[in-house]
Order: structure tokens, then sequence, then C-alpha cells
């Protein structure tokens, strides 16, 4: 259903002209072209085309701008293909594309693991040694913040709830703060104090009994020791010495609210500093996208920025939510969506414009980690029609999308552009 657009009708490769929709029902790796189903609109991509032959070779006329040409009946002439940017060259751009993807994404992995890796030594270590800990945290969100600023980050937005841990959380957090703290303008300055407040606003946690952190209800005991964290935490970055005072109130107050209604100290409105109010944002978002308490059912991306712009309005910042959903899109990553062309895909970037961003095709033919990932921008006419929850989904094909499958969403240059 998925990978098949509706009503396709063989066609002849003489048949071929510019302005016809064609679907190659044939793998990713045996043909030259970017995508399996395009509008024609050059020479060369009519001439590569005709030298493939018309086998498995259909066109789609509700898609189609013209009308295709009247069958040939004579004996056709062998086609050659340009010699000038020709096949061979089309395969090693999309083979060179494909390993760039992929060079990208493991070094991501690498990076991420090593940083998740700190993270969780230095958490650990601000209970019992939190000026080597704070000096492990500053390097951290300096390194980061490079990053930032220089244009590229990456996010683990989702995951199984088996493969989470405050590390995780600790470092999406920072990444969407310092995004959003960059999307603001701040100075690097104020962007290296929101890192280190992200990453540590939850440092105080270690000091409180985990059945306690991952409670889906809590006694009223219960809550008050929770809502403890939050001067634990201050304390010891106090301690450490690294933290500004920007940083310390973003940890002091990630949980205050703009009505008044948030701990500890029931802050309102221009009482909460902006790292604060970014950092309350970026936690919030990230937990409802994986929970801390294993009974809490996880949102997808774009029912979790629903949920708290619809019923959360009077609790968190407008311009900091507005900030959010800018950067992530329309369609954020993890989102699952079907195209024009009858595709379904994987929205795992954001793109330069919020209603196109890059897709991850949905191909069964071959392993996820070789299938095409798709700019829309750059699509050929390719947009999104809307989106999905995974209970519309087939089982087999989830399975293959696996949106909540821990995956590395990049945010990079391209989106300041």
């Amino acid at each position: 259903m998925w990978n098949k657009p509706e009503n396709p009708i063989p066609i002849g490769n003489y048949q071929l002209r510019i302005g016809v929709f064609v679907w190659l029902d044939r793998s990713w790796k045996e043909h030259p072209f970017v995508y399996n189903k395009f509008r024609i609109t050059t020479e060369e991509q009519l001439v590569q085309l005709q030298a493939l032959g018309s086998d498995r070779v259909y066109w789609i006329p509700s898609k189609s701008k013209v009308e295709p040409g009247p069958p040939f009946l004579g004996k056709p002439t062998p086609v050659t293909p340009i010699q000038t940017d020709n096949a061979d060259d089309s395969f090693k751009k999309k083979n060179d594309e494909r390993q760039r993807q992929r060079a990208l994404i493991a070094k991501a992995e690498r990076d991420w693991e090593k940083a998740a890796k700190a993270t969780t030594e230095a958490l650990l270590g601000m209970r019992d040694n939190p000026k080597q800990a704070g000096i492990k945290m500053k390097d951290l969100t300096k390194s980061a913040s490079h990053s930032v600023l220089g244009g590229e980050a990456l996010l683990h937005m989702l995951g199984d709830k088996g493969g989470q841990g405050p590390q995780h959380h600790a470092l999406n957090c920072m990444t969407l703060a310092m995004l959003i703290a960059k999307a603001f303008g701040l100075p690097a300055t104020a962007v290296g104090d929101v890192a280190l407040g992200a990453l540590a606003h939850d440092a105080g946690s270690t000091m409180i009994p985990r059945h306690i952190l991952r409670a889906k209800k809590r006694t009223l005991a219960e809550e008050n020791l929770y809502r403890e964290h939050c001067k634990l935490g201050v304390e010891l970055a106090i301690i450490s010495g690294a933290f500004s005072d920007g940083a310390l109130s973003a940890i002091q107050d990630h949980h205050e609210s703009m009505d008044g209604s948030g701990f500890p100290s029931g802050k309102k409105g221009s009482e909460i500093g902006l790292a604060a109010r970014i950092v309350a944002v970026a936690d919030h978002y990230d937990r409802l996208c994986s929970p801390a308490s294993p009974e809490q059912a996880p949102l997808l991306p774009a029912n979790a920025l629903k949920k708290m712009w619809k019923d959360e309005q009077m609790r968190l910042d407008p311009a900091v939510m507005t900030a959010l959903i800018r950067l992530l899109g329309i369609y954020p990553p993890g989102t699952i969506v079907s195209l024009n062309d009858g595709s379904l895909g994987l929205v795992v970037s954001p793109g330069k414009s919020s209603l196109f961003p890059k897709v991850l095709i949905y191909d069964p033919d071959i392993p996820k980690d070789e299938a095409p990932v798709i700019d829309l921008v750059e699509g050929g006419g390719l947009i999104i029609e809307e989106s999905h929850s995974p209970a519309d989904i087939p089982e087999d094909v989830l399975k293959w999308i696996s949106p909540r499958e821990r995956i590395t969403y990049y945010f990079t240059a391209e989106q300041d552009a």
C-alpha cells in the first residue's frame, strides 16, 4: 500500500516524455535516480530512463502534467545514456551521498555515546565529587555550545524506555535549550549558561530515591521530597564552583511556571529568568517524549507539541514555546508522514522550511540504514500530505519505520539558511 502508487500504468521507454510522472518499481540500488517516484523534468532524466528499458516502469496519470507518447511499434533503436554526468556518475553521486550520510550518522552516534558516558559520570560525580564533576560538565557544554553556535547539533529525541536514562534526558535538554537560546539571539556566554544549567538541571535528583523519581503518582511526602531536587541541585552546583548565576537560576527555577503554580518558590512571569524558562520548555518536551516513569506512555513529538501548546500555555513561556515549534517544525522529527506520491516516511530532521523537512523513505526491499533520506526542499514536487499515528500503520511497516527506536535527529546550519 505505502510503497505502491495508486493506479500505476506500465509504460514503454519510448513513450516517456518530460512532464510524465514515473514510478520505478525497482530497488533503490537498481537505478541512478535519487527517488523511485518523480516527474521527468530534464532531457538527461529522459535519456537515462529510456536507457533503463521498460521493465517495471510505470506512469501515474494523476501526477503527470502531460500524456505519454504513443506506443512505439517499430524496432527500437538502442539508447545510449548521456555521457556527460551520465548514469554511472549519477550512481556514484547517489552512493557517495549515502556513504556520507552513513559516516555522519556513525560519527554522531560515537560522539553521542561518548557524551552520554561523560554525562553519566558527571551526574553521579556531583554527589560525591562536585568540583571535578563541575569541571567535566563545563567542558561538555563548552564543546556542545561550540557545535551548536557553529551550526551543528544532534538529538536522540526518542527511545525505548529500557535504553533511556538521566544522561540522555540531560543531553537532550541541553541540546534543545541551546538551540532555543540560539534562536533568541543570545550571546555565546548566555548560550553557555543555558547549556550548563540544562545539563545539570536534575543534578539534585541523584540525592532522591530512584523509585520516587520513576513513580507515575507520588504521595504528598514523596512529592515534597521530589521537589527538593531543585534546591539540592543548586547546593551541589555552588560547591562545584563551575556554575554562573544564570546557570544556577536555571537549576533552581526550571520547575517554576509562568502562572505561579510551579515550585519551589511559586515565582511567576518575569520573576523567572529566561534561562530557566528555556530549560523548563526543553525539559517538559523531552519528558513527554521519553517519560521517566515506565508506567507513563510516551508521546510522539507532534503530539507532545500539541499538548504543550493546547494544555499548558499558562505554565510555559509562549515566546519560548514558539521558538521550539519553529525549531522542530510543523512535522517534528519522529513524525510518520505520507507523501503526495504515495510514499510513507519518517521525519528525521527539520529542513530549511517547516513544511519541507528531511524524510527517511520507507522501502521494505532494503534495510533501514540503507534507505534514502529525502530533503523535501529538493524533492522535485514531493510534499507531505498528512501525518499518521503509529496505530494507523500496519505492524510490519511500523516495525521497519520504528518511530520509537532511538534515532539521531540532526539540526544543521541548513536550518539557519
